[in-house]
């Protein structure tokens, strides 16, 4: 697991453990507050994210312009440290947001038998960019990159309007999104850093094992 990962899925763990009861080990914070709160704290914390990236943003104007020795003018590391840690924070306030809306709209743990999860809710989020990215994600991806920018927003407003007409009444369900990886060998190469083209290697690889097996069935048979 790759260290964004491994720090990802920390997060959702610490959040799910402070949404715990008191009684339990969690907070007493947690437990009384509700989605609309979550959300007051989210915006509230994005406006923050703000004002750090403007002042980073400042930074590395004055140090690609040789002026950056400012008494009042934040640090390049500094500006970029503050960046980091309002974002951790938004992070978490949308994670906490999920996982209240989970707790109060149903799903694991919630009051209903059914109905929000924040699995449910990254997952619907990974389909529609799937589906809205199809130079990257699917069969077409296989044929190349997508030529130009305009195709791609083409791409993407296409899918958006499709997903639109499903949610009117009378809509069809929208075509299952395409796998992340198409294959285990995809998978490999990107985890790997694309150190490999999987499309070109692979068939290579196979008809170089075929060959080596040939090889050493004659000289077996002989």
């Amino acid at each position: 697991m790759k260290p964004d990962e491994a720090a990802l899925c920390d997060l959702l763990e610490v959040t799910r453990r402070v949404m715990l009861p008191a009684k339990d080990n969690g907070t007493f914070w947690c437990e009384g507050v509700n989605p609309l709160r979550m959300c007051e704290w989210a915006l509230s914390e994005l406006a923050e994210v703000e004002d750090e990236i403007k002042a980073a943003q400042s930074s590395v104007r004055k140090r690609r312009s040789g002026d950056d020795t400012a008494g009042d003018d934040l640090s390049f590391a500094e500006a970029t440290r503050r960046v980091q840690d309002e974002v951790g924070d938004l992070i978490f306030d949308v994670i906490m947001l999920a996982c209240v809306c989970e707790r109060d709209f149903g799903g694991v743990g919630g009051r209903f038998s059914s109905g929000f999860t924040l699995a449910g809710a990254a997952a619907n989020a990974s389909a529609k960019v799937k589906r809205r990215c199809p130079y990257t994600f699917g069969p077409r991806a296989r044929l190349g990159p997508c030529p130009d920018k305009a195709t791609e927003e083409a791409a993407w407003a296409d899918v958006k309007a499709m997903e639109k007409a499903s949610r009117a009444p009378g809509g069809g369900p929208m075509p299952p999104a395409p796998p992340t990886y198409n294959s285990a060998w995809d998978r490999w190469c990107f985890k790997s850093g694309r150190l490999f083209d999987g499309q070109a290697v692979l068939p290579v690889a196979v008809a170089a094992a075929f060959a080596t097996g040939c090889v050493f069935g004659a000289r077996s048979w002989r």
